[in-house]
């Protein structure tokens, strides 16, 4: 019998977990860009907390943190305010920029460790281990957060970032278990970083794979169901605007994700929470939203310039 785990990215991504006849879960597992969430009461707790009763994930990693008292203050204004304790918070490791951290729900998984993966430019990238306690089985989560722009230097930034994370996956053993969450800031699918994260070698098994397989540029009216930033289409408290119509928050597996047994990715499963397609250019609280209730669409656009 399998184990199921389910990504929520705004994606809700599942999972499925093996151990034996007698084990089964199914898991949710978010991405969120915070939006400079550094205040130690940010009014925007109020929001986040109607995204997260309406996500229910259990395993969120989130991007855009500062300092080890925010990562608290999410962690107990937002994630536990309604039910103390539900939730944990990794260890957290205060990097060069625009930090990110990860929350569980005890209840299913156990911390292990953080480790950063140093890229040129100052941004690392976070090795998170978790260990689901039903089957002992362990994950590892990249949480990253890719150099923004779309310039060549931007590009060039990107490229780097990729292959020092490539770097680590490529000495991963075959077989294990690991996926890549966070904002990408990836444009299309020629960009090179996108290309090297997929690129399949020979001799190791460290490439992602996009379980949402679309070519082109991606911020085109004909991908709108995809899109995850920008929340807004005017200015207001920091943030993108425009409206949505970028993909850059990603969810990518290992191939042992891929295949039956395991920890193994449910198809079709990955939700952009709160597109409902038909936002393009414009506001995620524009009326109507037929993909959640009018006041998660308002939460969506007053927490954050991203989806989760």
């Amino acid at each position: 019998m399998k184990k199921l785990f389910l990504l929520l990215l705004t994606f809700t991504v599942a999972f499925s977990l093996f151990k034996n006849s007698y084990s089964q879960d199914t898991v949710k597992i978010m991405t969120y860009n915070l939006l400079f969430y550094n205040l130690n009461n940010d009014p925007r707790d109020y929001y986040f907390r109607k995204t997260i009763l309406a996500t229910q994930p259990d395993i969120i990693v989130v991007q855009e943190i500062e300092f080890q008292n925010v990562v608290n203050n999410f962690l107990n204004r937002v994630l536990n305010y309604y039910t103390p304790g539900l939730y944990k918070a990794g260890t957290f490791i205060d990097g060069p920029s625009l930090d990110r951290a990860l929350y569980y729900k005890q209840s299913k998984f156990n911390f292990v460790i953080n480790s950063p993966i140093s890229t040129p430019g100052g941004r690392d990238i976070n090795a998170f281990i978790v260990q689901h306690i039903p089957t002992n089985k362990q994950l590892i989560l990249f949480g990253l957060h890719l150099k923004a722009g779309s310039y060549p230097s931007n590009m060039e930034q990107r490229i780097a970032e990729v292959n020092a994370l490539r770097g680590f996956t490529n000495t991963l053993n075959p077989g294990t278990d690991f996926i890549a969450l966070g904002d990408f800031n990836i444009y299309n699918s020629y960009e090179i970083a996108y290309q090297n994260l997929l690129e399949v070698q020979s001799q190791n098994e460290g490439h992602f794979i996009d379980p949402i397989n679309i070519s082109g540029q991606w911020n085109s009216y004909n991908y709108r169901q995809y899109h995850t930033q920008s929340t807004r289409r005017r200015s207001f408290g920091g943030g993108s605007t425009g409206g949505l119509d970028d993909r850059f928050d990603l969810i990518l597996y290992s191939k042992s994700v891929s295949e039956p047994g395991g920890i193994t990715y449910i198809p079709n499963s990955i939700t952009e929470f709160g597109n409902d397609g038909n936002h393009y250019n414009d506001s995620i609280n524009q009326r109507p939203n037929t993909a959640v209730p009018d006041s998660i669409a308002d939460a969506l656009h007053y927490a954050s310039d991203h989806l989760p």
